[in-house]
């Protein structure tokens, strides 16, 4: 027997409330719903549906419905499912001017003139009244003409019944029909088929041709299926070498005999230099390859490498400069050199780079993100002792997926005067960037996790980032996990801080909120960023701007890119040289008394420099 709580959520799901719409969307406001799902519900009354008049899709199959006057006010609806419902007069959706897609399958809809009330609704263009899959049908549909008559009410019909009526597939779904007929009526003599006249077997040699959509989805898929397609041959080609190299040195390869640390480090060496390695261990330099940027990014480079040399960091420096060309075919990319440098050396150091608006460049930042595929972008905020902000004691983590989101650059004008932009949310990356931000809190012995998401507006696209967030979670639990909505997660920032540890969300949302965060510990000139890509390839940048004003009048600021190239030795495990170059960077700028203009001083940036070089010599 039903408890009376399932008999009075029976009783509350007959008839749509407004209770009911907002607990179904989580939107509080009914002209903001755009998406409606109330599916089996047990609905006979529409009640106030007819206020969500910005409702653009509504499914509403498997109820009990049979009046669907509250749904002539939804001028903006484009999807409607009534399948499965009572429903014998269509006159209200008379006004529903925007309808393309309706399905009444699985009503009683008895006659033809039921359905001349939509012949006034001139997008429409799929109209379902039965599916065989579900054994759905219309008493109308028993009529003999049915599909001629259907198709001569609605010239504009694309689909009728879930059959394509024009285009290339119902040309193939005709042919299709015409052999199936043939071979049914048994029209065969000595074995063979005898010619029918209906039967049009043949057709254009192009026909079968896969010809390539100018759609952008479509072209991005295609983009990102040959990307996946090479990187899989890349990681062959690795393997193969690995094994090669572990036979020629006689090294074991059997899950019997174990191979000892000290050799398989040998492996490692020599897939970067191509060559055997020594068998003693000894520190070597490792080359990285540095992208000075334009502005002033040769100047703060030039002072990084220089600390480093007082350091004595064990970096050798491959210089790349950086700008976006473009092939024959019309595909942007960066110079050949500098990727080449990028694919052997895997680690960077970038400067900022500009980007010119009016010469059709993309991002220049973008382009080097899918080039290396930089899926995570980490940006720590920690506040400096001795450099007065409105918050001291911020240390917080944003880490954003870098490859998709609003990012993704596809874009298209649907009409002159309207451009569409496609949010792209995939699994894949979702679950790289969930399972990264987890194994990064483990690593550096941080305690909690925040997903940031809108998932209550974008439900499918932040619904499927949070549920692999969710899924991460679940394999570490160490790690305290929690979920917030960005605008919530801003409103706290400002409030306090230090309820945050580790923030992981998509792409624009991680845009934004890196910038907010790093202006509690007072901006981008102080704050460092890493981006962590496949097959071992990260870039370390400042993420400022260029700042031409100041190029080459040694004023700039190389806190950033310090911050950052200290990241980077973390990164390769020069954890001495990190520790020693970023006390030396703190101590000074504690100290106040060499400075450069924005961190509150006078100073130039040769002599701030220099002041920390001296500290870092005088710690040996």
């Amino acid at each position: 027997m039903d408890s009376k709580r399932d008999k009075d959520q029976d009783a509350e799901c007959e008839k749509v409330t407004a209770v009911l719409l907002k607990s179904r969307t989580g939107e509080f406001d009914l002209e903001s719903i755009l998406f409606l799902k109330l599916r089996g519900l047990g609905i006979h009354d529409l009640g106030c549906t007819g206020e969500c008049i910005n409702l653009e899709r509504l499914d509403l199959s498997l109820n009990n419905i049979t009046n669907l006057a509250p749904l002539a006010s939804l001028r903006l609806l484009s999807v409607l499912n009534l399948s499965a419902n009572k429903i014998a007069n269509l006159e209200s959706l008379r006004s529903c001017d925007s309808l393309q897609n309706l399905n009444v399958a699985g009503n009683v809809i008895s006659s033809i003139e039921n359905l001349q009330c939509l012949q006034s609704l001139r997008k429409l263009e799929n109209i379902r009244l039965k599916d065989n899959t579900y054994n759905y049908t219309n008493p109308v549909c028993r009529n003999t003409s049915y599909r001629t008559i259907m198709l001569e009410m609605f010239p504009n019909l694309k689909v009728l019944d879930g059959e394509r009526v024009v285009g290339r597939g119902s040309d193939l779904y005709q042919l299709c029909k015409d052999i199936d007929d043939t071979i049914k009526a048994g029209l065969y003599k000595n074995g063979q088929l005898t010619e029918h006249p209906d039967c049009k077997p043949w057709v254009e040699d192009s026909y079968w041709e896969i010809k390539r959509s100018s759609n952008a989805i479509v072209e991005e898929a295609y983009k990102q299926f040959n990307d996946v397609l090479h990187e899989c041959k890349l990681l062959n080609n690795r393997a193969t070498h690995i094994i090669n190299l572990l036979r020629k040195w006689s090294l074991s390869i059997n899950d019997k005999d174990i191979t000892k640390a000290k050799e398989v480090s040998q492996v490692v060496g020599a897939l970067k230099t191509k060559t055997p390695q020594p068998r003693t261990f000894i520190r070597e330099m490792q080359t990285v390859t540095l992208i000075p940027g334009d502005g002033i990014g040769p100047e703060i480079s030039a002072a990084v490498m220089k600390i480093f040399e007082a350091a004595k960091a064990p970096i050798k420096w491959e210089e790349r400069n950086v700008t976006a060309i473009q092939e024959p075919g019309g595909k942007w990319m960066i110079p050949p050199d500098a990727k080449e440098s990028m694919d052997r050396n895997k680690i960077g150091l970038k400067g900022p780079l500009k980007t010119p608006i009016a010469a059709g460049h993309p991002s220049m930042n973008l382009l080097l993100r899918k080039t290396f595929d930089l899926y995570a972008n980490v940006r720590p905020c920690v506040s400096l002792e001795g450099y007065k902000t409105p918050y001291t004691n911020v240390d917080l983590v944003t880490i954003r997926e870098n490859t998709e989101g609003e990012y993704s650059g596809i874009e298209h004008v649907i009409v002159d005067g309207v451009v569409q932009s496609i949010k792209l949310i995939t699994e894949q990356a979702s679950q790289r960037i969930a399972e990264y931000v987890f194994e990064y809190a483990r690593n550096n012995q941080r305690t909690s996790v925040t997903a940031v998401h809108k998932a209550n507006i974008m439900r499918m696209s932040d619904g499927l980032f949070l549920r692999k967030c969710r899924e991460a979670a679940e394999k570490h639990k160490e790690v305290k996990f929690t979920e917030m909505y960005l605008d919530t997660v801003c409103l706290n920032m400002v409030q306090d801080p230090t309820q945050f540890d580790v923030l992981v969300m998509p792409n624009l949302y991680g845009d934004i909120l890196s910038d907010l965060c790093a202006g509690l510990i007072g901006g981008l000139g102080v704050t460092p960023s890493g981006n962590i890509g496949a097959n071992g390839v990260a870039i370390f940048e400042s993420v400022h701007g260029t700042a031409p004003d100041i190029a080459g009048k040694d004023m700039a600021n190389p806190t950033a890119l310090l911050l950052s190239a200290v990241m980077m030795l973390r990164h390769m495990g020069l954890h001495g040289h990190a520790k020693k170059i970023e006390t030396a960077c703190f101590d000074t700028i504690r100290d106040k008394k060499v400075l450069t203009k924005d961190l509150g001083g006078n100073s130039k940036c040769s002599e701030f420099t220099d002041a920390i070089c001296q500290r870092v010599q005088d710690m040996h």
